[in-house]
């Protein structure tokens, strides 16, 4: 937790966002895990702070990237943290000029804490942004965290929103990620709506590349880490094929198969016993 390297860190931010991943289907190590991670991510704020210094170096100021987006997923229950996120995107909101507030790199990470804490005020905050920025790079902050809100109606809001037409056709997808990409109640979530909705997204893509419907396919049921979801997911599409998408749907599965084989070995090892982690807990 005393490192400051930007490349250990981001070997470490690599090797974390894996197994935050798949460690989310298991209720028993998930918690644990993601204590350690907090504890070993929160001194680095001390260390490289929030705002950029006259004297930073280059990898400094990609370091504050990689924290920023750690604390994301780790941190955003920390008091401190959640004060911070919400300071800076309630300047930004009200003048989105102000880039000092809410730098370009740190955007969508500060916008998924100010999510995480928020309701229905926040997150109507962050969509009236999607509506006011500047170009596309901007909406797309947006569209990559809007699903990051607590509340299932609210993610169940933004499939919804962005499916309607409001969101361009090339775009939609990003939204249907940030909340299959939100934890276990997203992904649920997010795959139960592909499935309830599959006839409707085939006509919306029934004109574009093959390779749209990848996407909203993965966004929606990629996230699974079993066999038995895995052979569930092949099941619909055997009932209701997708032609085009044959290729990515097999990647999807086969790579869930593998995360679950990976997390059925993790089940089975130390890391499974709570003995494991309170040592680890206490030595922070």
């Amino acid at each position: 937790k005393d490192e400051e390297d930007c490349v250990v860190w981001q070997g470490l931010s690599d090797t974390l966002g894996g197994l935050e991943s798949v460690l989310s289907e298991d209720d028993t190590m998930y918690p644990l895990f993601c204590s350690f991670a907090k504890e070993l991510v929160l001194p680095l704020v001390d260390k490289v702070g929030w705002e950029a210094k006259p004297g930073d170096a280059h990898l400094t100021a990609i370091l504050r990237g990689v924290m920023v987006s750690l604390l994301s997923v780790f941190c955003a229950d920390d008091e401190g943290i959640k004060a911070e996120a919400k300071k800076r995107c309630e300047a930004f909101l009200e003048d989105p000029a102000n880039v000092a507030a809410l730098p370009t790199d740190i955007k969508s990470p500060v916008f998924k804490i100010y999510l995480k804490n928020g309701g229905e005020k926040e997150y109507e905050a962050i969509k009236g942004y999607y509506y006011k920025a500047k170009d596309n790079a901007e909406r797309k902050h947006v569209l990559n965290t809007l699903g990051r809100i607590s509340d299932p109606k609210l993610k169940l809001a933004t499939l919804d929103w962005t499916t309607s037409g409001e969101v361009k056709l090339q775009d939609f997808f990003y939204a249907m990620g940030s909340v299959g990409h939100s934890g276990k109640v997203g992904r649920d979530l997010a795959w139960k709506y592909f499935q309830d909705h599959h006839k409707r997204l085939s006509g919306m893509l029934a004109n574009a590349s093959a390779s749209l419907m990848d996407a909203v396919i993965v966004m929606c049921g990629g996230g699974f880490c079993s066999e038995s979801k895995a052979a569930e997911i092949e099941a619909f599409f055997k009932e209701h094929p997708f032609p085009r998408n044959v290729r990515k749907i097999a990647q999807m599965t086969e790579n869930m198969r593998a995360n679950g084989k990976f997390l059925a070995t993790l089940q089975s090892s130390e890391l499974s016993k709570s003995d494991f982690w309170l040592p680890l807990l206490q030595n922070n």
